[in-house]
């Protein structure tokens, strides 16, 4: 509750106003508090608390939906805050198209890599839209716009829940699936695994692409060969740094 908002039963519709009202709100209090957010019972809850979330809980970071919707100066006081608190704590912004502006020391620590990484993965795995030399090109373009340490820590993904699963739109070609993640696992960047993938889950528009996950997958031999394959490339990735501090060089 803040100053007669409550927040545990809030429609989602409303969700941007509210945020607007404590963020105003926060910036006339000179921000000495910070948003933390529970699940639980079907609700989400949004309190306004001290430091015991993020300290006591050991969260890793923060993924932060929609943050252009957002004023910049309240990110600002809320990535002052969280630093305080854990000084390698991860802030990932869901931007989607020319991230610049938010990466750096002032903002977030990265972006959700749609536009260098998701985008251009699709186009050229899936949908066979561009070359092998444009997909090169838009990869460097996007190293080439933001320091190492941000390109190191970029949350590249291959779907989520804001498009069709990545089986989905290959229409079941686990060959050319494994061949994406062999990349995914070896690029410059944080490799994401949208719960499910692993797996081989399906699905297209929202809420399809949602779907609960499939706790049967062992029934399926191909799957659990799929799932070897992930843990395979996430050994390989962990055991050889070079996988993650090193540098994308085209052959």
């Amino acid at each position: 509750m803040l100053d007669g908002i409550d927040f545990s039963k809030i429609n989602l519709s409303d969700m941007m106003g509210q945020i607007q009202q404590i963020a105003t709100k926060v910036k006339e209090d000179g921000a000495n508090q910070i948003f933390t957010s529970k699940v639980g019972g079907g609700m989400i809850e949004l309190s306004i608390n001290g430091n015991s979330e993020v300290v006591d809980l050991q969260i890793d970071g923060f993924r932060l939906d929609i943050p252009n919707e957002v004023p910049f100066w309240f990110w600002e006081i809320f990535r002052n805050k969280v630093k305080s608190l854990r000084k390698d704590a991860w802030l990932v912004g869901e931007i989607w198209n020319d991230a610049r502006e938010w990466v750096g020391n002032k903002y977030f620590d990265s972006v959700m890599n749609y536009k260098y990484f998701r985008d251009p993965m699709n186009d050229y795995f899936i949908t066979d839209e561009i070359s092998s030399q444009e997909f090169t090109s838009i990869l460097k373009s996007g190293l080439n716009s933001f320091p190492t340490q941000a390109s190191q820590v970029m949350m590249n993904l291959l779907d989520s829940h804001d498009t069709f699963r990545c089986l989905e739109s290959l229409k079941n070609d686990i060959t050319r699936y494994k061949l994406m993640i062999i990349f995914q696992m070896t690029y410059v960047g944080t490799p994401h695994i949208f719960y499910g993938d692993e797996i081989g889950m399906r699905g297209g528009y929202d809420p399809d692409n949602r779907r609960p996950f499939n706790w049967k997958f062992e029934r399926n031999q191909e799957i659990i060969f799929l799932r070897k394959h992930f843990q395979k490339l996430i050994k390989i990735r962990k055991t050889h740094k070079s996988l993650v501090f090193g540098k994308f060089t085209e052959i």
